[in-house]
């Protein structure tokens, strides 16, 4: 009678090791194995970039899509499409489209430039009001364009300098601690440690780009000349005083591991400032 208690015990532990020996396996795999991401697209007369993220040697893959206005996404599992969404039109670039741009760019650049925040606050009241007046003479139509969302994303940077300009002696408080010192440190190199993870393991593109005011042009290849160290082994872009155009291409691939973004996490949420500093921003 005890043996066979005892050979019943002796399965129920070579089962409950069985389904651990399971478990730990499974959290080694979604620990261990990459998430690997590929994109690629093209910038001329029509835009095409197509988005690939994959895991599990491409058992579970998604794919964003976005080809001759129209962008759709869809799931695979094992080969199979799980799911498939479609959304509505996008609205086309148009030459008329960057001429405008370029002339919201053009100010947005000069300004950002001579980095005073009054001129800065000024510039973001009578934006919004232009944007108004031009927003009542549209048609009610819900689509938004591209450069209305260049705009809006102009206007919430100024706001945002505007916030911490107004907040700017608690901000200086804050920083001035010892402590908390220390904690901008950790945060910054756990942000390098996260970039250069996530950075493209390939990357190779072409752009091309033109105004119709040729300052515009000088002030935003000036501007990425400041990135130039970084990229100019991947990436080729030309300036093109002369003609109104946007154009290019290109193609990068990587990883990302998820242990390494958890043990980013770890450092952060064991050190007793971030956890306080969290703490201050829920209040």
């Amino acid at each position: 009678m005890l043996h066979i208690l005892l050979f019943i015990l002796k399965v129920i532990g070579i089962v409950l090791l069985s389904i651990m020996g399971v478990f730990v396996l499974l959290i080694l795999i979604i620990l261990l194995l990459p998430i690997r991401y590929v994109a690629k697209g093209e910038f001329y007369h029509e835009g095409k970039v197509k988005l690939k993220v994959s895991w599990l040697l491409s058992l579970f893959t998604f794919f964003l899509i976005y080809e001759e206005g129209k962008v759709k996404s869809y799931i695979k599992i094992l080969g199979f499409t799980l799911k498939e969404t479609k959304k509505k039109e996008v609205v086309p670039i148009i030459k008329e489209d960057i001429n405008e741009a370029a002339d919201v760019s053009n100010e947005a650049l000069k300004d950002i430039s001579r980095v005073d925040l009054e001129e800065l606050e000024d510039l973001t009241k009578t934006k919004k009001k232009n944007n108004k007046t031009k927003k009542k003479n549209k048609t009610k139509s819900k689509k938004m364009s591209w450069l209305e969302k260049l705009k809006f994303t102009f206007y919430k940077l100024c706001d945002r300098i505007k916030s911490i300009r107004d907040n700017k002696n608690k901000f200086i408080e804050f920083i001035s601690k010892e402590e908390n010192r220390k904690l901008f440190k950790l945060i910054k190199k756990q942000i390098f440690i996260l970039l250069k993870h996530i950075k493209p393991t390939r990357l190779r593109g072409n752009l091309e780009f033109g105004f119709e005011d040729p300052s515009l042009t000088g002030y935003l290849l000036g501007f990425l000349s400041i990135f130039y160290p970084v990229y100019y082994k991947q990436i080729t872009i030309k300036g093109n005083f002369e003609t109104v155009i946007i154009k290019g291409d290109f193609f990068l691939k990587g990883r990302i591991r998820v242990v390494s973004l958890l043990a980013i996490a770890m450092r952060l949420i064991i050190d007793k400032n971030f956890r306080r500093m969290l703490k201050m921003i829920k209040k």
